[in-house]
């Protein structure tokens, strides 16, 4: 994770945000609040858990992952192609629920692995 991204993270909330803040806008820095229109309906299951098995080794905790991400499913209502999406990608699962604090940590993950790609 990106030094700056607070949400999910140890030491990592709110004040930790607004202190953040106020010292960019003192140091005359801008800042920039971004929200990604339905982003958490269009995570692609399968790019996750690619991106998420090069990290993780411990195959117990990849099972829970695959089967936590197996739990929802978005991609009949909302479905956006990604620029690497193939044939089948419209029938991949995709999605993250809302409100799950799994789905936090793994929508940064999933935005910082596009955005290096």
């Amino acid at each position: 994770m990106i030094e700056h991204s607070f949400a999910c993270r140890v030491g990592k909330g709110t004040h930790a945000a607004i202190s953040t803040l106020q010292q960019f806008l003192r140091g005359g820095a801008w800042a920039l609040k971004v929200d990604i229109s339905r982003y958490f309906y269009s995570v692609d299951h399968e790019l996750l858990l690619q991106s998420l098995g090069r990290l993780i080794d411990d195959c117990p905790l990849r099972d829970f992952v695959t089967r936590l991400l197996a739990t929802y499913d978005a991609s009949g209502e909302y479905y956006f192609p990604q620029r690497d999406d193939d044939l089948f990608a419209v029938a991949r699962p995709r999605g993250l629920p809302i409100g799950n604090l799994s789905s936090q940590l793994f929508a940064n993950w999933y935005l910082m692995r596009s955005t290096s790609s």
